[in-house]
């Protein structure tokens, strides 16, 4: 069976009752009236193709879609499916060629090609970080592509010197490390935890020791955003 790849979404065909409210409706989407005729309205992008999307007049009602095809020998392709119309000139605003089909729900399937073209819309965008922004420390510059890089960087200089290690007990410790991080009185900190409720205690140590994991997932889950001292 002839099979293409579809080069691109073309436009989607709806109906409506209303071509003024559906064009007011599309405008404050984004959209620019392409053209329009007693009963079509055609609504384009800021990019080149003429149009992305068309309203025909009538009971509201979602039509079909269109997808562009690469060249005229996949339309020629297209053609000889099962169902599928001869290559026939588009009638409508924006012209070229095209074959039509069904998809098996009913709905309208176009595979156009050599549609026109019009001149792309210029417009004012939002400072956003680029290329051509950079980040400069001591004597490094590093290219930043967005927020994300920016994070990464930023992260990655404060990390630089330092070494991170991580310990499931205190028996693990080196000596040294041990003194370092608890026993030093100058340097640590102690918490005294009170117990109100021995049987609430249980429940929660139970819930966040035992063998079960979704109870301690569910715990983490519900009280992340609310904790004031961590032991990490």
């Amino acid at each position: 069976m002839p099979v293409i790849k579809a080069h691109d979404l073309a436009y989607g065909r709806l109906r409506a009752p209303d071509l003024d409210r559906q064009e007011a409706f599309l405008t404050d989407f984004g959209m620019v009236r392409a053209d329009r005729t007693k009963t079509a309205l055609y609504m384009r992008g800021t990019d080149a193709p003429h149009h992305i999307h068309v309203t025909e007049l009538g009971e509201p009602r979602y039509v079909g879609i269109a997808v562009h095809a690469a060249s005229l020998e996949d339309l020629d392709r297209v053609s000889h499916l099962p169902g599928a119309s001869k290559i026939e000139d588009i009638d409508e605003p924006g012209g070229g060629k095209r074959v039509r089909l069904q998809d098996p729900d009913g709905y309208r399937v176009e595979v156009v090609h050599g549609m026109a073209t019009l001149p792309p819309i210029a417009v004012a965008r939002p400072t956003v970080n680029s290329g051509n922004d950079k980040l400069r420390r001591k004597g490094e510059t590093l290219t930043i592509f967005g927020p994300r890089t920016l994070l990464d960087a930023i992260y990655e200089a404060g990390r630089k010197g330092l070494s991170l290690q991580r310990y499931k007990g205190l028996g693990e410790m080196n000596p040294e490390q041990l003194w370092e991080t608890t026993l030093d009185r100058d340097a640590r900190t102690l918490l005294q935890v009170k117990i109100g409720d021995v049987s609430e205690v249980d429940e929660i140590f139970s819930k966040l020791m035992g063998d079960v994991v979704e109870p301690r997932r569910e715990f983490i889950q519900e009280n992340a955003l609310t904790v004031a001292n961590l032991d990490v």
